[in-house]
């Protein structure tokens, strides 16, 4: 399933650059936002057409059949108002999950279309190193897509447009206000062996400072002492270690080039190398996983546009293998067992 809509995806994405590019010289006959989101469209059906395949399916199906008894269990605002709309506009379940992946998805077109040469590769990331985000975590996704959006309200030094933007993503998932001290950070540009002197330096101190945020979920917020328990992410898992390996490279090679170009890209790299610096050094905090996908995401960006800072074509078609590689055998480590292989649709029996 998932290969041939990789397939698809694929082909869709090099037929833009067939017909798209400049130095090709053919006239696109469709509108721009059109490529990125046809390319992406086997993606959104498969996604959208999934059938209790985890357990926030059913969790999300109990919290529209309580919309329509006058309850609201949703805390977030944005996905309660499409749920309740939907629902008492008497559409079925499913209608969420068509309409929340097509606002998805029509954002990460957005981006796409903007922001890199190569959606092939772009897409290809997207189903493979985010498989958890985009076929579990809902609102979440759509919220991570708004924030990837946002960043260039922050290359651009626009506060006032990049707070509106990320308002919008806390109301489908709260943890997008983790972007709010983004502005100033990712806008920073530090040397990139900073970023490691801090995750090697945090990493030393970890045990200490988990002891110490221990004390204080226990003191401050007991109840969420079991959560914290099992959702921090200490241990390393090795196929996770081999992409993130891979994207270290890929970002030490470009690093110069992307920060001399600036634009977009530069504060994309930034965001890289806070990922890398949260996921080696960080490793305690609660949910580094979940909170981590916001400055994790621009990687889309930046593999599709791996020629730009590249000094020959060959190497940046090196880099965009060298990461896809990484991202199968990454994805099919960790997921080869889980549900996505025992697919089933709604309209299946």
């Amino acid at each position: 399933m998932m290969g041939v809509t990789f397939f698809l995806s694929v082909f869709c994405g090099k037929k833009y650059r067939e017909y798209c590019c400049p130095a090709v010289g053919k006239q696109m006959t469709l509108k721009p936002l059109l490529w990125p989101f046809i390319s992406s469209l086997p993606i959104y059906l498969v996604y959208s057409c999934q059938y209790g395949l985890h357990s926030d399916y059913d969790t999300y199906r109990t919290y529209f059949n309580q919309i329509l008894e006058g309850n609201r269990l949703i805390r977030d605002t944005g996905f309660y108002l499409l749920s309740a709309v939907l629902a008492k506009s008497g559409f079925p379940f499913q209608s969420i999950y068509f309409a929340i992946y097509l606002i998805a998805f029509l954002i990460l077109a957005k981006c796409l279309q903007e922001g890199a040469d190569d959606w092939a590769v772009s897409l290809v990331l997207f189903s493979t190193v985010f498989f958890l985000l985009g076929f579990y975590y809902i609102r979440q996704l759509v919220a991570v897509c708004i924030a990837l959006w946002s960043i260039r309200d922050i290359a651009e030094r626009k506060l006032l447009r990049f707070l509106c933007w990320t308002g919008v993503a806390a109301l489908f998932h709260v943890s997008a206000l983790v972007m709010l001290p983004m502005y100033f950070l990712l806008s920073t540009d530090f040397q990139f062996s900073c970023y490691f002197f801090a995750a090697m330096v945090l990493g030393c101190v970890a045990v200490f400072q988990r002891q110490i945020l221990l004390t204080m979920i226990r003191v401050f917020f007991p109840d969420y002492l079991n959560r914290y328990e099992v959702f921090r992410s200490v241990a390393m898992n090795p196929w996770d270690i081999l992409w993130v390996l891979a994207l270290a490279l890929f970002l030490f090679w470009i690093w110069g080039a992307v920060h001399r170009a600036g634009g977009t890209d530069r504060i994309a790299a930034n965001a890289l190398a806070v990922y890398l610096l949260l996921y080696f050094g960080c490793r305690w905090l609660f949910e580094l996983e979940r909170f981590g996908y916001y400055v994790h995401i621009p990687v889309l960006l930046l593999a599709g546009n791996a020629e730009r800072y590249t000094s020959k074509p060959k190497e940046g078609a090196f880099w965009k293998i060298t990461l896809i590689t990484a991202a199968l055998i990454s994805f099919w480590g960790k997921f080869h067992v889980e549900p996505l292989f025992r697919y089933r649709a709604f309209f299946l029996p």
